[in-house]
């Protein structure tokens, strides 16, 4: 609990009522997307708007912290709370599918070894980005920041590549952060990845998403590639 408190200072809340403890609201955030993490009322205290008034509460704290996005778990046999989120407006995802894992289990460590012996049977494969098959690269100097400087690349794939990605949690994020997750989160195939060491492209709002498509397309015209899978890594 307390280091919960200590990552989410601003956005938990706790309801009294003449000294007493009536309800709480363990409520956090990653920098991207909030999280009502457990919200309960003392039962001869529902009914009262206590509740909604701490959800406000919580919703209002991650506003302040640049959250707009806000989910919650809600077990599918609990009426009262399904019907009470139903009621403030809360939408119901049929999206998703929620999963958990109990850690320090015979489950775990047999995963675990699992992992350890695949592990092991692992290749290194020596030399660059090109040493894999299919797997092509190119540098240019083209002046961005200091002359006679490689400051540009391009990385091809011969085949389209299922893509991956881990993204920055900050609440400003540069526009090939955007440009490249809105590919990760499609599933779209990629072929190719725009690099540069000079150009952040951050805090540039639509001009930035502009340019991370004009980029794509340039690429995607010379190597007969689609755009739309066009992936920019840059950095300032």
């Amino acid at each position: 609990m307390e280091k919960f408190l200590k990552r989410n200072p601003t956005t938990s809340v706790v309801a009294t009522e003449d000294g007493k403890i009536v309800g709480a609201i363990l409520c956090g955030h990653d920098g991207r997307r909030g999280c009502l993490y457990h919200v309960c009322v003392d039962e001869a205290y529902r009914r009262r708007g206590i509740g909604k008034a701490m959800v406000v509460q919580s919703m209002e704290a991650l506003k302040e912290e640049g959250i707009s996005n806000v989910s919650l778990i809600a077990f599918t046999k609990n009426d009262i709370g399904n019907a009470f989120w139903n009621t403030i407006g809360w939408n119901e995802r049929q999206d998703l599918n929620y999963y958990d894992f109990v850690l320090n289990t015979e489950k775990y460590h047999s995963i675990l070894m699992r992992s350890n012996e695949e592990a092991c049977t692992m290749k290194k494969i020596t030399g660059g980005v090109t040493a894999a098959k299919g797997f092509e690269a190119a540098a240019a100097a083209a002046g961005i920041k200091y002359e006679n400087r490689t400051d540009m690349a391009l990385v091809y794939s011969v085949k389209p590549c299922k893509v991956a990605g881990t993204f920055t949690t900050n609440v400003v994020k540069a526009a090939p952060v955007k440009w490249d997750r809105q590919i990760v989160e499609s599933k779209i195939k990629s072929q190719a990845v725009i690099i540069n060491s000079g150009i952040a492209n951050a805090c540039t709002g639509e001009e930035g998403m502009r340019c991370c498509l004009e980029t794509a397309k340039a690429a995607a015209e010379a190597l007969k590639i689609p755009a739309d899978g066009v992936l920019s890594a840059l950095q300032g």
